[in-house]
C-alpha cells in the first residue's frame, strides 16, 4: 500500500481563477446523496458482477444525440491483432462521409478493466456526427484476464489495421 503524506504546505483548495469549477452544480445537488449511495453499492460488488453491470447498463443518450440511420451509421466488425485474435470494433461514421475524414480511435473508459463501446456511445455518436470524422471504438481485451500490455497492444494494432 502506498501512503501519501502532505508536506503541510500544499493547499487542496481551488485557485481563484478556476474555483468556480469545483462548485457543485445546483441542479445536481439534490441528486448527489442518492448518486453517492448508488456508487458506494457499485464499488462493493465482486469484480465479475461489477463487469457485468458495466456491460448490461444501457448507454445514457441525450435527446439531441445523433441517430443511427438518420445522422450516422454504426457498424460492428472484427479486426485482427498481433496474436491472431479477432477483437470487436465499432465504427461510427457520417451517413455521407467526406473524403479525407479524420480517424478518431477510441479506447473506452474503464481503466483497462471494465467497460465496452457503450461507455462512450454518446461521445462517439456526436464526434461521428460532425461530418468529417470516422470513430473506431476498440473492444480491447481487459484485465485481470488479460494483463498489461494486451489492452494497449489491441488498440495500437487496430490503429495500424
Amino acid at each position: 500500500m502506498v501512503n501519501l503524506k502532505s508536506s503541510g504546505s500544499a493547499s487542496a483548495e481551488p485557485k481563484p481563477q478556476y474555483g468556480h469549477l469545483s462548485e457543485i452544480d445546483p441542479e445536481f445537488e439534490p441528486l448527489r446523496e442518492a448518486t453517492d449511495a448508488q456508487f458506494a453499492q457499485l464499488w462493493q460488488m465482486p469484480m465479475d458482477e461489477f463487469k457485468m453491470a458495466w456491460l448490461t447498463t444501457p448507454p445514457a443518450l441525450p435527446p439531441n444525440c445523433p441517430v443511427p440511420g438518420k445522422h450516422i451509421e454504426i457498424v460492428d466488425q472484427k479486426a485482427p491483432v498481433r496474436d491472431g485474435t479477432q477483437i470487436g470494433i465499432r465504427i461510427y461514421r457520417p451517413i455521407k462521409p467526406q473524403s479525407g475524414s479524420a480517424l478518431y480511435l477510441k479506447a473506452h473508459g474503464g481503466g483497462w478493466v471494465v467497460g465496452s463501446h457503450e461507455v462512450e456511445e454518446a461521445e462517439n455518436r456526436f464526434v461521428a456526427g460532425m461530418g468529417n470524422v470516422v470513430v473506431v471504438s476498440v473492444d480491447y481485451r481487459m484485465a485481470p484476464e488479460y494483463k498489461f500490455p494486451y489492452a494497449i497492444n489491441d488498440c495500437f494494432d487496430v490503429l495500424k489495421w
